[in-house]
Formats: C-alpha cells, sequence, structure tokens
C-alpha cells in the first residue's frame, strides 16, 4: 500500500480521496502543504489507491485493502477523512470494522448512488482512452466554473500521457460507484460524523448528501458557490474538519 506520511501528533489520521485518474502520492509535497494544519495534532496518512486491479472491483474491496493495510501498519482508533469515493469507503468501514475509526470526516460524497450519468461518462471516455474527453469531463464536472477556467489547460497537460494501464484502473474504479449503496446500514454507524459538502456538487446531488447525513443524525455543513471539489476550494473547509476532529 502506497501512502503520503507527514505530521508528529499522537492521534493517527487517514485521509482518502476519490477516484483520481493519477495516483495522489505523486504529489507528496503538494499535499503535505495543503494538510498541514493537521501536522501538529495528527500523524497523518493520506492513502493510495491500489494499483493493476481487476474488473469487478468494488467498494468493499476497496474497504479490506484499506484496513488491511492499516492493520499492517499498526494503525487503530483513527481519525478518518473520506473524499467522494474515499467517503463511501469510509461509511463501510465504520459499517463492518467498528471500532477502528473514533472520528469521521465525508466529503462530497453520498451513501447511495443512483444511475449517474456522469459517472458512466467518464468510465466510457477512460475505456475508449479519449484522454481530452476523459480530462474535459473530469474537469467541468468537478470543478467549479472559476477554477474551471483557471486550470483545464494545466490538466490537460498533465494528463495528456496517461498510460492504458492508469485509465483502466480509473474505469474499474469509477465503475466501483455505480451500485454502492448502505442506507440502510447508516443507523450501524455509532461514532462522530461530519458531512461536507456542496450544494452545487454536479456529480452527486446536494439532496443525496443531506440524506446521509440526515439518517446519521450527524453534524453537516453544505458550502454555497463551489463544486464537487469544494474540498480543495474552500479555504477554511480544513480548519472545520480539524476542530471537529479535536473538540
Amino acid at each position: 500500500m502506497e501512502y503520503v506520511k507527514f505530521g508528529y501528533g499522537k492521534k493517527i489520521m487517514i485521509i482518502l480521496p476519490g477516484a483520481s485518474i493519477k495516483p495522489v502520492s505523486l504529489n507528496a509535497e503538494t499535499i503535505k502543504e495543503a494538510y498541514k494544519i493537521f501536522a501538529e495534532d495528527f500523524t497523518v496518512y493520506v492513502i493510495d489507491q491500489k494499483k493493476d486491479i481487476e474488473e469487478g472491483y468494488s467498494v468493499d474491496d476497496m474497504v479490506e485493502y484499506v484496513y488491511s493495510g492499516c492493520k499492517g501498519l499498526g494503525l487503530d482508533d483513527v481519525y478518518f477523512y473520506g473524499i467522494a469515493q474515499g467517503g463511501m469507503v469510509g461509511q463501510l468501514l465504520a459499517i463492518k470494522y467498528p471500532g477502528f475509526i473514533r472520528k469521521m470526516c465525508i466529503c462530497s460524497t453520498v451513501s447511495r448512488v443512483s444511475d449517474n450519468s456522469i459517472i458512466h461518462q467518464l468510465a466510457v471516455f477512460a475505456r475508449k482512452k479519449d484522454i481530452f474527453s476523459l480530462v474535459s469531463s473530469f474537469t467541468k464536472n468537478v470543478m467549479s466554473d472559476d477554477y474551471y477556467n483557471k486550470f483545464f489547460d494545466q490538466m490537460i497537460m498533465v494528463y495528456k500521457n496517461l498510460s492504458d494501464d492508469e485509465l483502466r484502473d480509473f474505469a474499474i474504479r469509477v465503475d466501483a460507484m455505480r451500485n454502492f449503496d448502505v442506507v440502510d446500514r447508516l443507523h450501524e454507524i455509532k461514532i462522530p460524523v461530519l458531512v461536507l459538502g456542496s450544494k452545487a456538487d454536479r456529480i452527486f446531488s446536494y439532496e443525496q448528501m443531506k440524506l446521509t447525513a440526515d439518517i446519521l443524525g450527524c453534524e453537516s455543513y453544505f458550502y454555497e458557490g463551489y463544486a464537487h471539489d469544494v474540498y480543495d476550494e474552500a479555504e477554511d473547509i480544513k480548519e472545520r474538519i480539524l476542530n471537529f476532529f479535536i473538540s
């Protein structure tokens, strides 16, 4: 299991990003800078996605990958921050392995994925190896308009040389979300949870995200004026997560 580790706090924090096109560990220094607010209170592990996965790889498989890897590192009683697909993994982790997570924040995610044309479209582009359409659709639907206009050209340059394996793995990970549903099991989550998101998310609807928070009866906050990647764009979001974890 590949991961980025930083910080010197006594508490353990796990960050699990969503279904990214390239490994997040390639941007280790950027990640450390972005999440430096946690470094004093936590030792942070940002877990990368499993590579060379097989067709049919599921969110449940991701749970086993993360759990076994963390156990192998001796990590337990963790503070978990899951983004998008990482938030789906977090919900199922909390259900299957009570006691592993002490507190959990999930952002830009849902507990049930209904028919989702954007997710299907991303998988189709990846399988066709249509990199331009994939990156265009991904950035347009994930980013706010301001971020899209600012970073689109840069994203095209970053992803123009995607390998066949990277495209294949991304398509499989995206497909894994399409039948995800733990709504009927949310009552099994007994830990404090914070649900965050944007009311203008184009990937998952505000109503779907709010449903998760309502069923859990937990704290939640939904931003105005941001897109799916509110986790990168909202200036105060990391402070909000930190305050929840240490309160």
